[in-house]
């Protein structure tokens, strides 16, 4: 009966590895066999919230430029926690094609360790979009992009297009979002209902929007969005305004 698989990773320099993955990584050094001395071959086994890593510079332990997948419950939570340690990413965050979210770290001997968050097959509830309003109410920027997708897109009620305009990506709606909420500091959402599609790939949201502009103008609006979603996330928000004569 096969019990349990351990990655197995070629490294050059024990101290130099061990510094990485306790110090700025967060495992913790279970043994060490290093038979001749410190200058010497190691053989080391770390762990990790149960997960189990084992590291050697012997000869024929491996190669570098090897790989590991690690399975974990927030990807973002780890990419937060190993950039406050300095920890350079190789791949950001990424929802990929195939729905995993992930985010690859190399160490110095090249070795990818790929942390995946498995696909969840989540589905958008109207619970889900009043937390996303009230992240809007909020003006919490960082709250609001964790339900978008990297690939999201955001057609602004106004601008030169029929569409109005037109933001594409994570950065952009961030810094379209940002603006408003600078436009109209007191930018509030209420009066607000929520519509999921029988699929979970649509929904609508309905509002009241008020506020003041930096302008002086007072503002007090009917209006909708337009949502699709995509493997739990929201791929693309379309806005409306009422016009008020």
């Amino acid at each position: 009966m096969i019990k349990i698989a351990i990655p197995l990773l070629h490294i050059s320099d024990p101290v130099r590895a061990e510094n990485f993955y306790c110090t700025q990584l967060g495992f913790t050094k279970t043994f060490a066999y290093q038979p001749f001395g410190n200058d010497g071959p190691c053989y080391m086994g770390l762990i990790r919230d149960g997960i189990n890593l084992h590291l050697s510079s012997f000869s024929g332990d491996g190669t570098p430029a090897n790989a590991a997948v690690l399975i974990v419950d927030d990807v973002d939570s780890l990419y937060d926690e190993f950039i406050s340690r300095s920890v350079q990413a190789d791949l950001e965050p990424t929802d990929q094609g195939w729905g995993n979210r992930e985010m690859y770290i190399k160490d110095a001997d090249n070795n990818s360790l790929r942390f995946t968050q498995w696909a969840q097959n989540e589905t958008i509830t109207t619970a889900t979009m009043q937390q996303v309003l009230e992240a809007f109410n909020r003006h919490d920027l960082d709250a609001i992009m964790k339900f978008f997708s990297d690939d999201c897109s955001f057609d602004f009620p106004r601008g030169p297009e029929p569409w109005g305009q037109r933001f594409i990506g994570k950065a952009q709606v961030r810094e379209a979002l940002a603006g408003r909420f600078r436009g109209i500091p007191d930018v509030h959402y209420e009066e607000a209902d929520h519509w999921v599609s029988a699929d979970g790939n649509k929904g609508v949201s309905e509002w009241t929007l008020t506020g003041t502009t930096t302008a002086g103008s007072k503002l007090k609006v009917r209006g909708c969005d337009l949502w699709e979603f995509s493997n739990g996330k929201i791929s693309r928000k379309n806005s409306y305004w009422k016009i008020i004569e």
